[in-house]
């Protein structure tokens, strides 16, 4: 295992009374106000954020949308499969919550795209996102053209809360899935290649609100990652 790589299979189920000192933080909302807690054995994020997708205009300008905040496992070595549970999510608006992967997750930004030698902020690359929606819908968002920033997605859709979701990675190769009950899994997509993900990476859980100055609320249950090959002892 390299030097200061985090060791896994690691699980968190949230039972006690404050975060574990595993977990890293990070928080790239404008206002840098959220909150994360454990309550009633739930992870429970409270955050605005613009979104962690696309564009917004602001004046004459437009700017790539990198904004949200969490908890992360810092420096995870080699192919994994994490899972999550969404417990619930606030009822209204496409809040997006759900696992995240980045070369570096500290390494957010904002990137203008008119006057961009005047103000450019690249974000960390080799990311991606699989997250749900109050709307009931699933998205699986990637990197493509390796700026730091998702511009790239596949959609699929859930039921009901509680929703699992689970993201898979061989090598250079993401796989994005979500399941009602963890038995049955829905693949999203297609298996999905980031060329910029190094071999060490950032792995996390995430909440952003999709509005600005207005703070939502996600909770989560039941993290797990294991290594690609894991076979648990009987």
């Amino acid at each position: 295992m390299p030097l200061n790589s985090f060791p896994i299979p690691y699980r968190d189920t949230f039972d006690s009374t404050v975060i574990n000192l595993a977990w890293s933080s990070v928080d790239s909302t404008p206002g840098h106000d959220s909150t994360v807690s454990v309550v009633s054995s739930q992870l429970t994020i409270v955050a605005n954020g613009k979104d962690t997708y696309g564009q917004t205009f602001s004046g004459p300008l437009y700017y790539y949308l990198d904004e949200f905040a969490g908890r992360f496992l810092p420096r995870v070595n080699g192919d994994f499969v994490a899972t999550l549970k969404i417990a619930s999510q606030s009822s209204t608006g496409n809040r997006k919550s759900g696992l995240m992967v980045r070369n570096d997750m500290t390494h957010t930004g904002t990137r203008c795209l008119d006057h961009e030698p005047l103000v450019s902020e690249y974000g960390s690359t080799g990311y991606c996102t699989i997250n749900s929606r109050p709307d009931l819908l699933n998205d699986f968002l990637w990197d493509a053209n390796s700026d730091g920033y998702l511009e790239s997605y596949n959609q699929g859709s859930f039921s009901a809360y509680p929703v699992w979701l689970k993201l898979k990675k061989s090598g250079q190769v993401f796989s994005a899935f979500t399941s009602q009950d963890t038995t049955a899994w829905i693949q999203i997509g297609s298996d999905t290649t980031i060329s910029t993900a190094n071999v060490i990476q950032d792995v996390g859980i995430y909440h952003s609100s999709i509005e600005d100055a207005v703070l939502t609320t996600s909770v989560l249950d039941d993290f797990n990652i294991v290594p690609l090959t894991y076979k648990p002892n009987n």
